[in-house]
């Protein structure tokens, strides 16, 4: 759309007069329009334009050859776009693509099954020295699990942390947080087809996650089975109702 005031004080034309220009279409005025002396151009008389892109040819009139050297200049180097529907297709093209190569990159984990803790401990008058661990999970859906958790650091504090919830499970992960004992407290368990890896995160270490002190819960438990475990709470062995 461009307005008669932009073809400078030698082209007079009524206030009202604008041009509409498109593809294999006209020019279109309306009113009569007074270019030089002598020049009047009626309202019925069009003016083709053609080859839009990358050059115009305008003809039939001295207006529109005036139009030519006036426009000629800003529409240089204007590429034609691409069609839409070219430029939506590519797009889906490559959203499907990488969809299809994350999911080749992670294939869904079964995280079902019992887990314990891989750690040096050694024993002192049968008490044992060091973390140990277990893990208990079981799908409830496949972005779902129930989740029993228990580490225990042994002699000779025995201080230990534990969990029982139901946490969401995407992308072969699980997160755990305790917003009422601990804001800061964040437990990412990691699964594989031969374990899960434990990554705990809180501001203070000696009382992180509302467990006991000291106690952190990273480490790597490896999977000792793969069977649909019956879920017992870690502290009193209480068997959980299904």
């Amino acid at each position: 759309l461009l307005p008669a005031s932009h073809f400078g004080p030698a082209f007079r034309c009524s206030p009202r007069l604008k041009f509409y220009a498109t593809a294999d279409s006209s020019f279109i005025w309306p009113g009569r329009c007074h270019c030089n002396p002598g020049w009047e151009i009626p309202v019925a008389s069009p003016a083709k334009l053609v080859n839009f892109y990358p050059k115009y040819r305008i003809w039939n009139n001295p207006l529109c050859r005036y139009i030519r050297k006036k426009i000629s200049g800003i529409t240089s180097g204007i590429k034609k776009p691409k069609p839409t529907s070219l430029r939506l297709a590519v797009s889906i093209f490559l959203i499907i693509f990488l969809l299809f190569s994350w999911d080749c990159q992670t294939p869904y984990v079964d995280p079902t099954g019992t887990y314990e803790l891989e750690n040096e401990t050694r024993n002192l008058m049968e008490d044992p020295i060091g973390y140990s661990g277990i893990i208990q999970v079981r799908t409830q859906k496949s972005n779902q699990i129930v989740m029993t958790f228990m580490v225990n650091k042994g002699a000779p504090s025995y201080n230990s942390g534990s969990f029982t919830d139901t946490l969401a499970y995407q992308f072969n992960r699980a997160i755990y947080v305790n917003p009422e004992l601990d804001p800061s407290c964040k437990i990412t368990f990691s699964f594989t087809n031969r374990g899960v890896t434990v990554k705990q995160e809180t501001e203070n270490y000696n009382c992180g996650c509302g467990f006991g002190h000291a106690v952190v819960a990273d480490g790597y438990f490896r999977r000792i089975s793969s069977d649909e475990p019956e879920l017992k709470d870690p502290l009193t062995g209480q068997k959980f109702d299904n």
